[in-house]
């Protein structure tokens, strides 16, 4: 299983709207798994850059793990102009 995080927005109708960017790495028709994180007014979380202790553990093990992207991939789809 892979964990994939990304910012995405729920829209009038009650519908998750995930950015194009990240919907190639979701494969059509699959089940994926929803944990919605949902930003507190007394939370730690900075709000300019989204960073909070918590982001940093996760991604520090993710990395530990072996569970990155290369910077290929993380260019792909980007417009640098």
């Amino acid at each position: 299983m892979k964990a994939y995080e990304l910012i995405a927005k729920i829209n009038r109708d009650g519908e998750l709207e995930i950015p194009k960017l990240h919907l190639k790495h979701l494969q059509e028709n699959t089940p994926v798994r929803i944990i919605v994180l949902v930003h507190e007014a007394d939370s730690e979380e900075d709000e300019e850059t989204g960073f909070s202790a918590d982001r940093f553990q996760t991604s520090w093990e993710q990395a530990i793990n072996g569970e990155t992207l290369s910077l290929d991939q993380l260019w792909e789809g980007v417009d640098v102009d």
